[in-house]
């Protein structure tokens, strides 16, 4: 019992990390702003009714990622599969609906139907609750990879529970972690822009940059490039570029004992993933295909999940048709000397045993910079 108290306090204190994190935190004033559908004007000199509003449409918003959140952690669900499957055409048309949210917000675009959700009256046009939910649905779409060392975590604790319910426990007190900071920024939002209350004349201005702030947030996840902004926030974790790699214990699919050592002298692509998280399953592919291409070569792939069952990993693996061979580190003793946060992790290792690059978030091994990449260690 104490140790599955310990898990739900971990869980939301994760959510309230991920809330706190670079890549969010600059981000709330605008995404406060589209989620009540009005202008920095309206809620700083509105009335009690706009304020309520502006709540209402903060708990869609938190409905809508916390309803994703959950369902990551119920890979068994046919829901969940669909979601995953979906992802990135989620995150796509997400990211388009906030940049032209953001345009409109600018004043750069004059959309009848979105002017009504950003210029809220208390007799006039009236903002969707299910736009709000789908600004959250697309925040934990995008978020992922930004959120991954700590949404990852959770998601590791929730794959290895016994039931669906306890993994969705453990994802709604994640989201319950993340949500209420944003319910207390909104309930608090008069005195949040009350820096702005000496610049009364400059509201059209302010609405401009946060206009502009969203439509950078939809370019980023359009684009995914808050996987980079994800990695540079988590270099604070785990081992580094240009450390040595330590050595580490390993099972093959057969139970045998393999050494990271035993590939000494090589490069080595060691990746720790799981079979149940979707950023894992979207760089599987690019993965299998460098697998194929440096066969034979001095370039070892050492795919490690951290899976509790290695029966799943193989049927996984199997179904896939993958070629290279995967690894189990059932216990995930590798995983914390290399002080992964999340999955996927990737560490790209020299022929000197120098940890060349470190990479957090799915990779693309098809990009021509990634090859580049590794054909200048193996020279």
């Amino acid at each position: 019992m104490a140790g599955e108290h310990i898990a739900y306090i971990g869980a939301f204190t994760a959510g309230f990390l991920t809330f706190l994190s670079p890549c969010i935190l600059p981000l709330i004033p605008s995404f406060i702003a589209y989620i009540a559908g009005v202008s920095y004007g309206d809620m700083k000199d509105g009335p009690a009714d706009v304020r309520i509003k502006t709540i209402s449409h903060t708990i869609s918003f938190i409905i809508g990622f916390s309803i994703v959140f959950i369902l990551m952690g119920l890979t068994a669900t046919a829901l969940g599969k669909a979601l995953f499957a979906y992802q990135k055409y989620i995150r796509i048309g997400g990211g388009a609906l906030i940049i032209l949210f953001g345009l409109t917000l600018a004043g750069i675009l004059k959309i009848g139907f979105l002017e009504k959700g950003f210029h809220i009256r208390p007799r006039g046009g009236k903002a969707t609750y299910f736009g709000s939910f789908l600004v959250g649905v697309t925040f934990a779409a995008a978020w992922t990879p930004c959120a991954g060392p700590f949404l990852g975590s959770i998601l590791v604790i929730a794959g290895t529970e016994g039931n669906a319910v306890e993994g969705a426990k453990l994802l709604a007190l994640y989201s319950a972690g993340i949500g209420l900071p944003f319910l207390i920024t909104a309930v608090a939002m008069q005195m949040f822009l009350v820096y702005f209350n000496r610049f009364k004349n400059a509201v059209a201005y302010v609405n401009k940059a946060a206009g502009a702030i969203l439509i950078l947030a939809g370019t980023l996840i359009i684009t995914d490039s808050l996987n980079i902004i994800a990695q540079k926030v988590t270099n604070i974790f785990g081992i580094e570029a240009s450390s040595v790699a330590p050595d580490i214990s390993l099972r093959d699919m057969d139970g045998n004992k393999v050494q990271l050592s035993d590939f000494k002298g090589k490069v080595i692509i060691l990746d720790f993933f799981a079979t149940w998280c979707p950023p894992c399953r979207e760089e599987m592919p690019s993965m299998d295909a460098m697998y194929k291409k440096f066969k034979g070569t001095d370039l070892v792939m050492l795919p490690v999940s951290i899976d509790e069952n290695a029966e799943t990993i193989r049927e996984f693996m199997k179904k896939n048709n993958y070629a290279m061979p995967a690894y189990h580190d059932a216990n995930r003793d590798a995983g914390s000397v290399y002080g992964i946060t999340g999955v996927p992790e990737t560490f790209l290792i020299d022929r000197k045993n120098i940890i060349a690059e470190k990479f957090i978030g799915p990779i693309d091994w098809a990009k021509p910079d990634v090859l580049q990449a590794i054909q200048n260690l193996m020279k």
